[in-house]
Protein backbone atom coordinates (compact mmCIF):
# COMPACT_ATOMS: atom_id res chain seq x y z
CA UNK A 1 0.00 0.00 0.00
CA UNK A 2 1.40 3.42 -0.81
CA UNK A 3 1.58 6.24 1.70
CA UNK A 4 -0.59 9.24 1.42
CA UNK A 5 0.23 12.34 -0.41
CA UNK A 6 1.61 14.99 1.44
CA UNK A 7 -0.40 18.02 1.50
CA UNK A 8 1.49 21.01 -0.03
CA UNK A 9 0.60 25.28 0.31
CA UNK A 10 2.54 27.76 -1.58
CA UNK A 11 3.09 30.25 0.52
CA UNK A 12 5.04 32.00 -2.00
CA UNK A 13 4.04 35.96 -3.14
CA UNK A 14 2.79 36.53 -6.60
CA UNK A 15 4.95 38.95 -8.34
CA UNK A 16 4.29 40.96 -11.29
CA UNK A 17 7.27 39.41 -13.50
CA UNK A 18 9.45 41.47 -13.48
CA UNK A 19 13.56 40.50 -12.48
CA UNK A 20 13.42 42.24 -9.29
CA UNK A 21 10.22 41.16 -8.54
CA UNK A 22 11.14 37.39 -9.43
CA UNK A 23 14.39 37.65 -6.89
CA UNK A 24 12.08 39.18 -4.15
CA UNK A 25 9.72 36.40 -4.62
CA UNK A 26 12.51 33.51 -4.45
CA UNK A 27 13.54 35.14 -1.31
CA UNK A 28 10.13 35.09 0.60
CA UNK A 29 9.52 31.78 0.10
CA UNK A 30 8.98 29.90 3.07
CA UNK A 31 8.27 26.32 3.87
CA UNK A 32 5.94 26.19 6.73
CA UNK A 33 5.72 22.78 7.59
CA UNK A 34 3.28 22.96 10.66
CA UNK A 35 0.47 23.83 8.46
CA UNK A 36 1.02 20.33 6.25
CA UNK A 37 -1.32 18.12 8.30
CA UNK A 38 -4.24 20.86 8.66
CA UNK A 39 -7.29 20.07 7.15
CA UNK A 40 -8.32 22.73 4.70
CA UNK A 41 -11.99 23.05 5.92
CA UNK A 42 -11.14 24.15 9.52
CA UNK A 43 -8.32 26.91 8.03
CA UNK A 44 -11.14 28.28 5.40
CA UNK A 45 -13.60 28.05 8.63
CA UNK A 46 -11.18 30.25 10.30
CA UNK A 47 -10.46 32.81 7.30
CA UNK A 48 -14.71 33.20 7.04
CA UNK A 49 -15.14 33.70 10.36
CA UNK A 50 -12.26 36.76 10.82
CA UNK A 51 -13.05 37.71 7.12
CA UNK A 52 -17.15 38.06 7.70
CA UNK A 53 -17.92 41.28 7.10
CA UNK A 54 -14.60 42.33 5.53
CA UNK A 55 -15.12 44.71 2.03
CA UNK A 56 -11.43 44.80 0.52
CA UNK A 57 -7.89 43.25 1.57
CA UNK A 58 -7.23 45.70 3.91
CA UNK A 59 -10.25 44.61 5.80
CA UNK A 60 -9.62 41.20 5.41
CA UNK A 61 -6.10 41.70 6.43
CA UNK A 62 -7.27 43.63 9.55
CA UNK A 63 -9.85 41.14 10.71
CA UNK A 64 -6.89 37.89 10.69
CA UNK A 65 -4.33 39.72 12.40
CA UNK A 66 -6.78 41.22 15.03
CA UNK A 67 -8.17 37.48 15.30
CA UNK A 68 -4.67 35.79 15.51
CA UNK A 69 -3.68 38.47 17.99
CA UNK A 70 -6.67 37.73 20.06
CA UNK A 71 -6.85 33.93 19.83
CA UNK A 72 -3.20 32.81 20.24
CA UNK A 73 -2.56 30.89 23.45
CA UNK A 74 1.05 32.67 24.30
CA UNK A 75 3.54 31.21 25.25
CA UNK A 76 4.27 28.49 23.13
CA UNK A 77 7.30 26.66 22.00
CA UNK A 78 8.66 27.54 18.36
CA UNK A 79 11.76 27.72 15.90
CA UNK A 80 13.57 30.61 14.18
CA UNK A 81 16.30 29.26 11.60
CA UNK A 82 16.18 26.26 13.47
CA UNK A 83 16.71 27.70 16.84
CA UNK A 84 14.25 26.96 19.42
CA UNK A 85 12.11 30.11 20.30
CA UNK A 86 9.11 30.56 22.81
CA UNK A 87 6.65 32.79 21.29
CA UNK A 88 5.24 35.49 23.78
CA UNK A 89 2.99 37.83 21.55
CA UNK A 90 1.84 38.81 18.27
CA UNK A 91 1.78 42.18 16.64
CA UNK A 92 0.99 44.31 13.78
CA UNK A 93 4.02 44.45 11.28
CA UNK A 94 5.52 48.03 11.39
CA UNK A 95 7.52 47.48 8.04
CA UNK A 96 4.72 45.88 5.95
CA UNK A 97 0.71 46.96 5.21
CA UNK A 98 -0.69 43.33 5.50
CA UNK A 99 2.33 42.09 8.00
CA UNK A 100 2.15 40.42 11.37
CA UNK A 101 5.23 39.90 13.48
CA UNK A 102 5.32 37.19 16.07
CA UNK A 103 7.72 38.29 18.83
CA UNK A 104 9.87 35.66 20.35
CA UNK A 105 12.16 35.57 23.15
CA UNK A 106 15.22 34.13 22.46
CA UNK A 107 18.24 33.98 24.82
CA UNK A 108 16.44 36.89 26.98
CA UNK A 109 16.20 39.25 24.40
CA UNK A 110 12.79 39.17 22.27
CA UNK A 111 12.49 39.95 18.27
CA UNK A 112 9.49 40.49 16.57
CA UNK A 113 9.70 38.08 13.54
CA UNK A 114 7.35 37.93 10.30
CA UNK A 115 4.70 35.15 11.04
CA UNK A 116 5.73 33.21 8.20
CA UNK A 117 9.54 32.85 9.38
CA UNK A 118 8.35 31.00 12.30
CA UNK A 119 7.73 27.18 12.79
CA UNK A 120 5.47 26.35 14.95
CA UNK A 121 6.09 23.15 17.13
CA UNK A 122 3.70 20.71 18.70
CA UNK A 123 0.85 20.59 20.04
CA UNK A 124 -0.16 23.55 17.99
CA UNK A 125 -1.12 25.91 20.16
CA UNK A 126 -4.86 27.36 20.24
CA UNK A 127 -5.60 29.95 17.99
CA UNK A 128 -3.10 28.38 15.12
CA UNK A 129 -5.81 28.07 12.67
CA UNK A 130 -6.46 31.87 12.53
CA UNK A 131 -2.62 32.21 12.30
CA UNK A 132 -2.69 28.95 9.54
CA UNK A 133 -5.53 31.26 7.45
CA UNK A 134 -3.55 35.00 8.06
CA UNK A 135 -0.40 32.54 6.38
CA UNK A 136 -2.52 31.25 3.17
CA UNK A 137 -4.06 34.55 2.78
CA UNK A 138 -0.96 36.99 3.08
CA UNK A 139 0.19 34.29 0.34
CA UNK A 140 -2.11 34.70 -2.15
CA UNK A 141 -1.97 38.35 -2.77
Amino acid sequence: MSEPKKKTRNTSVKNNGNDQDKKANQMKMVNITWMDALDNAEIQEAMDEACVDAYDEHEQCDGLTTMAMEELAFPFPAKVLGEPVTVVDAVAAQDDTFGLDLVVEYEKNRYAIAAGSVQLLEPLPDGHLVLAAYLLWRGSL
